[in-house]
């Protein structure tokens, strides 16, 4: 990685580790409407028995710790100091001996280590391409032939935009904009989040920016493979992450809301119009060591 956008982005995240841990730790209700399916799918592809597995950009190790408990050897690595404090303090809290966490990036780990599979969970979006074809060229070192490597990213729109996504991005965009408006007119949201607000916070890093599907193929080894692209959420990301901003009393009273939000998506994906979507669709996108 260049030395500016790892420094930019390690500033950003050990400033707010602990905020964006409570915003994409969602409460019970959510993570089971949200994330049950898509995280039972990325076990199921990655599970090997006894299997090591890498775990990029960990962030606070709430991914490695999942994995952790389904039986596999997992390290979770991530550049922010903040973030691998947490990820410790979590797995210590919940007993859970067979993961590790370090503060590194894939240039600090020995060749002489291989994986079984690999996870990058919201983190590759945050590398430029040139960043993302060597972050993969030192992935295909890692991995054991036929190991495979689980991406949970926001993916950009594909053209040509018909009119129902145009009208969709820009419908729902009012929605979640008059909700967090009026949210913060009536002091709904949780002080600390407040001002943040107040000092600039938003939810995207400085480098951020979803990944352009036809650029990533175009990025990986001959030994990597695309195995599957799958859409799973869209809008029920924003409405859940804005039911995380506010105070425990309103989060429980508007958290149910993520039902009919999870449902949109299912439907638009299914009619194939989220690809198509300017709001970062979050796909799960599978590789292959051949």
């Amino acid at each position: 990685m260049t030395v500016e956008v790892e420094l930019t982005e390690k500033t950003w995240w050990n400033q707010y580790a602990d905020l964006e841990g409570r915003i994409w730790n969602y409460n019970r209700f959510i993570s089971w409407v949200i994330r049950r399916s898509y995280l039972e799918d990325m076990v199921e592809v990655l599970f090997r028995p006894e299997g090591r597995v890498l775990d990029v950009g960990c962030g606070d190790g709430w991914v490695s710790l999942l994995l952790a408990q389904a039986g596999m050897q997992v390290e979770g690595i991530d550049l922010a100091e903040a973030q691998i404090e947490l990820a410790r303090s979590r797995a210590q809290r919940m007993g859970v001996a067979n993961v590790i966490f370090r503060c590194a990036s894939t240039d600090d780990l020995a060749r002489n280590t291989s994986y079984d599979g690999v996870v990058i969970h919201a983190t590759l979006h945050h590398l430029s391409r040139r960043q993302q074809q060597l972050l993969f060229d030192q992935l295909d070192a890692l991995l054991k032939p036929g190991g495979r490597v689980y991406m949970y990213e926001p993916v950009a729109a594909v053209s040509p935009r018909p009119l129902t996504a145009s009208a969709l991005d820009r419908g729902i965009g009012i929605v979640m904009k008059c909700l967090r408006d009026l949210s913060r007119a009536l002091r709904l949201i949780d002080e600390d989040i407040r001002l943040a607000i107040k000092d600039g916070w938003t939810m995207r890093s400085p480098k951020e920016s979803p990944i352009v599907l036809s650029e990533l193929a175009a990025t990986l080894p001959e030994t990597l493979r695309l195995c599957q692209v799958k859409y799973w959420h869209v809008f029920s990301i924003s409405y859940a992450n804005f039911c995380m901003e506010l105070k425990p009393f309103w989060q429980a009273l508007f958290s149910p809301g993520t039902i009919p939000f999870y449902l949109l998506d299912k439907l638009i994906f299914r009619l194939d119009i989220g690809k198509h979507l300017l709001s970062w669709p979050m796909a799960a996108i599978q590789l292959e060591k051949i």
